[in-house]
């Protein structure tokens, strides 16, 4: 499996294993950010942001299967 955690935050690295995932960035002043694989949202978007670790995890625990709209 290839590495899909890009932001440098190894506390990420367990998360970037979820199927649900297809990439983890960060863009620093702009937050984290983690891109959905097809078939899953998060409030109708296809990607999680945050301005923390902690407020990442807890918003990725939102995702739900489904198309974004």
């Amino acid at each position: 499996m290839a590495n899909k955690n890009f932001s440098g935050i190894r506390a990420l690295d367990k998360i970037a294993k979820d199927p649900r995932v297809k990439k983890i960035w960060n863009e620093y002043e702009d937050g984290l950010w983690i891109e959905l694989m097809d078939g899953y949202n998060k409030d109708g978007c296809s990607c999680v942001h945050a301005w923390s670790v902690a407020a990442l995890l807890e918003s990725f625990e939102q995702v739900e299967e489904g198309e974004p709209y």
